[in-house]
C-alpha cells in the first residue's frame, strides 16, 4: 500500500513539473532543433566509424582464418 503510495505522488509531482512549463519561444524551438540535428549527425558520423573498423575487422580476422586453414592444411596433407 505505502509502495502504491509513492508511485502516485512521484506521478502528481511530474504532473506539476509538466504544468508549470513555460512554453518555448520560436528561437527556443529553432535551437533546440538545431542541437537534436547536430546530436544526429554526430551519432550518424560515429556509427559510420564504428561501421568502418567493423568492416575491415572483420575482414582482416576472415582472410586470417583462411590463412589459417590454409597453412594448417599443408602440414597435415604435406
Amino acid at each position: 500500500m505505502y509502495e502504491g503510495k509513492e508511485k502516485r505522488l512521484a506521478l502528481i509531482e511530474e504532473l506539476l513539473i509538466v504544468a508549470n512549463v513555460k512554453p518555448l519561444t520560436e528561437e527556443e524551438k529553432e535551437e533546440r532543433l538545431l542541437e537534436a540535428h547536430e546530436e544526429r549527425l554526430k551519432d550518424a558520423i560515429l556509427e559510420n566509424i564504428q561501421g568502418s573498423v567493423i568492416a575491415r575487422t572483420t575482414d582482416m580476422l576472415a582472410k586470417e582464418l583462411v590463412r589459417f586453414k590454409q597453412v594448417n592444411a599443408l602440414k597435415f596433407n604435406g
